[in-house]
């Protein structure tokens, strides 16, 4: 078995069957490059859903929620606690009653 000895041994190999990764964000697209040869860093971001940290504020805010609450409903291992909460706020004036049920 051979041993790597000098610094040649490590240099990087591409891979020839992967073409390069392009990023590229709405304002700094080339015109007129295919789709599929590029990543565009905005559409990936609004396809993320909302991150808990997030979500934990936007409750706070929005709903006046206290951190304990929102915690019990953001790590919840299903979204669907999130999502009736949030069909009970609409329907209800009672937010820190639907927020603690």
């Amino acid at each position: 078995m051979r041993d790597k000895e000098r610094l040649h041994d490590y240099r990087f190999m591409p891979e020839p069957n992967l073409p390069p990764l392009r990023l590229y964000t709405a304002e700094t697209m080339p015109p007129g490059v295919p789709p599929e040869q590029i990543v565009n860093v905005d559409e990936l971001r609004d396809k993320m859903p909302e991150m808990p940290n997030a979500q934990r504020r936007r409750l706070c805010e929005t709903y006046g929620l206290s951190v304990e609450h929102s915690n019990v409903l953001v790590v919840s291992y299903d979204q669907l606690l999130l999502l009736l909460f949030a069909a009970a706020a609409v329907t209800s004036a009672r937010l820190i009653i639907a927020g603690a049920w």
